[in-house]
């Protein structure tokens, strides 16, 4: 569903044409996330016409879906020294869809998983996406484990049901 809706891709070649895998246990980071979530949202990032203020993301295949990210406020991406390459946890995931999307957001509680209190970064997206189904954390242990790496397949589950829950925004 995420392929044939242009909001993810499978790996590219150096030609630009796909190489066959999707990678679904391969960790996603901060710049493949900019991505996806101007694709759920159907942004055009190239509209802002600025270099990154993040120095890591200049020059690269995501600098103006950072640029964007980075005008746009959006939280996980307010700090220019943070490495665009490295894995986005699930807290930041949660939350940079929420802002892509514009969904309001529920004053946090800190009741709804056991490790995600009122003060814990993003809390507020946390119990938000939990409230409104997008997110389930561990049932067992009532934990959401909001500093673990999100993988690609996560994430397709995470944008299908979000695109359900929020509305088509997306080009299929």
């Amino acid at each position: 569903s995420v392929i044939r809706s242009g909001m993810r891709s499978g790996y590219i070649n150096p030609s630009a044409s796909t190489n066959g895998t999707f990678g679904p246990g391969d960790p996603v980071t901060l710049a493949q996330l900019a991505k996806v979530a101007h694709k759920i949202a159907n942004i055009d990032e190239s509209i802002y016409h600025e270099e990154p203020r993040n120095s890591r993301a200049r020059g690269t295949w995501f600098a103006d879906f950072y640029a964007s990210a980075e005008s746009r406020y959006w939280a996980v991406y307010r700090d220019p020294m943070d490495a665009p390459e490295r894995p986005a946890t699930r807290s930041e995931v949660v939350c940079t869809l929420l802002q892509a999307l514009d969904v309001p957001r529920l004053w946090p509680k800190g009741n709804t998983f056991s490790d995600v209190t009122p003060i814990t970064p993003y809390a507020d997206c946390i119990e938000t996406a939990a409230t409104d189904g997008l997110i389930t954390g561990d049932q067992t242990s009532r934990t959401f484990g909001p500093e673990r790496p999100v993988n690609r397949a996560e994430l397709a589950k995470m944008l299908v049901t979000a695109s359900e829950l929020y509305g088509e925004r997306t080009k299929e």
